[in-house]
């Protein structure tokens, strides 16, 4: 993947060499899936425009403003690579990218399903030990805004689990799984509104 971006970069940019040495391809896409949920959870009206934000929030990580010595770049120079990186997500992984959207976070993710959802880092297996927990309160959307951005994962997968329970937890990361460099679980709790 690094390679491909790397080479259309060089192909279809006027992006220094020294940038694109820099610039991460194997991380890009999750970039754009973590960025597309964080900023649709908060804002649902992103929706029609989700993919180009998440372009620029993922850009904007990926994409260095300063050269190798230190000094930031020209404003214009760093502009018209902005642009081009942006375009070059948008057609690489618009598609896909509206995809996961659709399914982590649908219309319906937003209203009260009569169940309230908490994120959960804990340090032991079944929930115990060190760590934190997040929610109460919170909806699907609510969560995936809170937490679940942290990790470009199929979520739709793990609220599939919860569905068929009235109350309980799903934990969706062990520690050295991809995507947990953090050495914890993860569990998502499903309390059931009475």
């Amino acid at each position: 993947m690094k390679n491909i971006i790397r080479r259309i970069l060089q192909e279809e940019t006027k992006i220094p060499i020294s940038i694109r040495r820099r610039f991460n391809g194997d991380k890009v896409l999750g970039f754009m899936k973590t960025n597309a949920i964080k900023k649709l959870s908060s804002s649902p009206g992103l929706r029609s425009s989700i993919i180009d934000v998440a372009a620029l929030e993922t850009a904007k990580e990926v994409l260095p403003w300063y050269d190798e010595n230190g000094e930031d770049y020209a404003e214009d120079d760093y502009q018209m690579w902005l642009k081009s990186v942006v375009e070059y997500l948008i057609q690489k992984y618009g598609k896909e990218i509206k995809e996961y959207v659709d399914k982590v976070l649908p219309q319906s993710a937003y209203n009260r399903d009569g169940a309230n959802y908490v994120f959960i880092k804990h340090s032991e297996r079944g929930g115990g030990g060190a760590g934190f927990s997040e929610g109460g309160n919170f909806t699907w959307a609510d969560l995936m805004g809170k937490r679940g951005w942290w990790f470009p994962i199929n979520w739709w997968e793990v609220k599939e689990k919860l569905d068929i329970k009235d109350s309980g937890m799903v934990t969706f990361l062990k520690p050295g799984d991809e995507h947990n460099k953090f050495g914890y679980y993860f569990s998502i709790k499903k309390n059931k509104i009475d």
